[in-house]
């Protein structure tokens, strides 16, 4: 086949165009390498100055726009940095880069629902970038956003967010705001207990735990709800992670010896609250919940010198009084049964224990009709 004179020129010129233009995407390839030299060396307005001219040789550069975008986000001009990300998404929209940096720039704008999703669309571009390195962007990213549902008390959401970042990025376990997550949900859990809603106060402690793993005051509520829901061995477990924890705490190793008792080990009940009051000698409970022990194992005596050491430390202990009464009653001591009873009494008298304690003394005396009396008004506070 022969080419007339004027197709020849025609391909001669099209090759021309073709060398040329290559030669300007080589050119262009050789400053963004530059520039990315110059990344590395945190001269950033070095770098945007050789992206530019890797730009201007090669319009459809998305490596340089994407390098450039970086140089910008280090100056802080997020919002350029931002058009340039998107650019090279618009010139190659499989440049998985392009999207983590622009959900960094996000991020530091504070737009974490914008950053949490260009990171998700750059790991689905490759699967095989940095997952450990991305991970701690998405960490971030959630934590952050965990954080501004805090700020407008969205606690639901911002649980949701934090412990997604922990899962993402264990580190952040005991991040600020997961502290401070962790301490809404520790007392809202303190409302619920007080308000005998175990169950509820009990799922709140979880979340503070699940925040906060270290937080020993929220093993100890835990532990404590699980009592008052006849959960021992679980209270126990709590308690014993709370010691853990924080070896020197007087009420983990008390609320403990609670559970114990609960389950009827008085022996290891008193092993807790004798450790209890070696590290708070005046830790009323732990004197209270030993006596509990003694008397149940039938040690009259010792269970009377707690319970009277618990009334010594504090005078309007109406429970302690009570306890003392029956310690005193299984004695034969009925008529201090029926003081101690009396005390109690006129400290709470809604309280049912000192009524009943008080009526079985009066029975044992003979005075059968203080004793009914007595009976009548506890099961009208509700004994059963």
């Amino acid at each position: 086949m022969r080419f007339k004179g004027s197709h020849i020129l025609t391909i001669c010129t099209f090759l021309a165009m073709v060398m040329l233009i290559l030669g300007c995407v080589s050119a262009a390839q050789e400053h963004v390498v530059k520039g990315d030299t110059y990344l590395e060396q945190k001269q950033w307005d070095n770098a945007i100055a050789e992206y530019n001219t890797g730009i201007g040789l090669d319009a459809k550069s998305a490596a340089a726009y994407t390098g450039r975008g970086l140089a910008l986000c280090y100056k802080g001009e997020y919002d350029n940095a931002i058009a340039d990300y998107t650019k090279a998404m618009e010139l190659d929209p499989t440049i998985a880069l392009a999207f983590s940096q622009r959900g960094d720039a996000y991020g530091l704008k504070g737009q974490y629902e914008q950053a949490i999703t260009d990171y998700i669309r750059a790991v689905q571009l490759d699967p095989k970038m940095n997952i450990a390195e991305l991970n701690k962007k998405f960490a971030v990213a959630y934590s952050n956003r965990g954080t501004a549902y805090y700020n407008k008390n969205e606690y639901d959401k911002a649980f949701a967010d934090c412990i997604k970042a922990i899962e993402l990025d264990p580190e952040l376990v005991g991040s600020e705001i997961n502290r401070k997550l962790a301490d809404v949900y520790y007392n809202s859990g303190l409302d619920y207990y007080y308000k005998d809603a175990y169950d509820k106060a009990i799922a709140d402690y979880v979340k503070a735990i699940e925040l906060y793993t270290k937080y020993t005051d929220a093993y100890i509520g835990r532990g404590l709800a699980y009592i008052r829901n006849g959960e021992y061995n679980k209270a126990i477990d709590d308690c014993t992670d709370a010691i853990k924890l924080d070896y020197a705490s007087a009420i983990a190793y008390n609320n403990r010896g609670l559970g114990y008792f609960g389950n009827r080990e008085y022996d290891k009940a008193i092993v807790d609250c004798t450790k209890a009051m070696e590290l708070d000698p005046q830790f009323v409970r732990a004197y209270y919940v030993r006596g509990g022990a003694y008397k149940s194992k039938g040690d009259y005596d010792k269970a009377i010198d707690d319970y009277t050491r618990a009334i010594q430390l504090d005078p309007k202990f109406d429970s302690a009084y009570s306890q003392r009464g029956g310690a005193y009653s299984y004695k034969g001591a009925y008529d201090k049964a029926i003081d101690d009873c009396t005390t109690a009494i006129a400290i709470d008298p809604k309280n049912v224990l000192p009524y009943a304690v008080r009526s079985i003394a009066y029975d044992k005396k003979g005075e059968k009709d203080k004793a009914l009396s007595d009976w009548t008004k506890a099961k009208e506070l509700g004994l059963k």
